[in-house]
């Protein structure tokens, strides 16, 4: 018994020698170690992939906004208009927000400003491979009403970031950005 026991433990070894050809040692120490610092979850992407199409901004007429409303003033309001297209044409995408940036601000004027779902009237959807043109069209601005994306800036920016956040049809999160240097 003891020689079979012997050749079985001979065998295991020569396999395990086989088998670790070629790779570097790994301590127990320190696969445990990695272990315990990787225990993050990391969160699934999203199956969708946004782009931001065609992005411009329109400015005025002169108006002041701030966390208790808009009001005439020496500032304008940019109204960002945009495509967004889902490219991947493996799932849908649902813009949760837009948020728009101006990077240029001085000081007293609005760094970002947020618009989302909770605005809208209903859901924003991209389907899969397809566009949505709420962001970019007319009608779409007059559906949006007061919802739009946009900011107040001093006339004269030169440039707005955008992010647009979503979610794929399965819930998973993304964000899409651009840099708009259009004025109208």
């Amino acid at each position: 018994m003891r020689e079979r026991y012997a050749l079985t433990f001979a065998f295991m070894v020569v396999g395990a020698l086989t088998l670790g050809c070629g790779s570097s040692p790994v301590s127990p120490t320190a696969a445990t170690r990695s272990s315990v610092a990787t225990g993050v979850p990391v969160p699934p992407t999203a199956l969708a992939t946004l782009s931001i199409e065609n992005a411009f901004a329109i400015g005025g007429p002169e108006w002041i906004c701030s966390g208790s409303g808009c009001e005439p003033g020496s500032h304008y309001l940019y109204q960002v208009r945009l495509l967004v297209r889902e490219s991947s044409g493996r799932s849908g995408a649902t813009v949760k927000a837009i948020t728009v940036y101006n990077p240029n601000h001085a000081a007293g004027e609005t760094y970002s400003q947020v618009t989302s779902e909770s605005c809208w009237r209903d859901t924003l959807r991209a389907p899969a491979g397809g566009t949505l043109d709420v962001f970019y069209t007319d009608s779409g601005a007059n559906w949006l009403s007061y919802c739009y994306a946009g900011i107040g800036a001093a006339p004269g920016v030169s440039r707005l970031s955008v992010e647009v956040t979503f979610t794929d049809d399965d819930g998973h999160p993304g964000t899409a950005t651009t840099t708009i240097t259009a004025f109208e």
